[in-house]
């Protein structure tokens, strides 16, 4: 997986997010320091933040050596809502996008909204 640091989201503080190759969350603070490494970025540990730097690219180290410590995107995730009816018809239904017609839904007879995070299984 690539690191785009574009495709980075925002939290509620308008901080770019991304993530550790082994998960760990990262709060990008700039991208644009007067280093090889421009990318700075406090990294959550278990019980404090641990200031970083990467490559534009994401790598931590150039020749590869540390690849856990790289930054990848955080898969986007999707909520969607699950439609059940007896007659085995199942209706998948995106709020986000608000493909969602009244009409035919009425008289469901199980209704499940769920997360779905690219990338993973069910």
């Amino acid at each position: 997986m690539t690191f785009d640091i574009t495709k980075c989201r925002e939290d509620e503080n308008g901080h770019l997010i991304a993530r550790t190759r082994d998960g760990r969350r990262v709060r990008i603070l700039c991208t644009d320091a007067a280093s090889s490494e421009p990318i700075v970025g406090l990294v959550l540990g278990d019980r404090e933040e641990s200031a970083e730097s990467w490559h534009l690219n994401g790598l931590w180290h150039p020749h590869g050596s540390y690849p856990d410590w790289d930054l990848v995107n955080e898969p986007a995730t999707h909520t969607v809502t699950v439609f059940l009816f007896r007659n085995g018809v199942v209706t998948t239904v995106d709020v986000a996008y608000g493909d969602v017609n009244p009409r035919e839904l009425r008289g469901h007879d199980a209704r499940k909204v769920i997360t779905i995070t690219e990338g993973e299984g069910l």
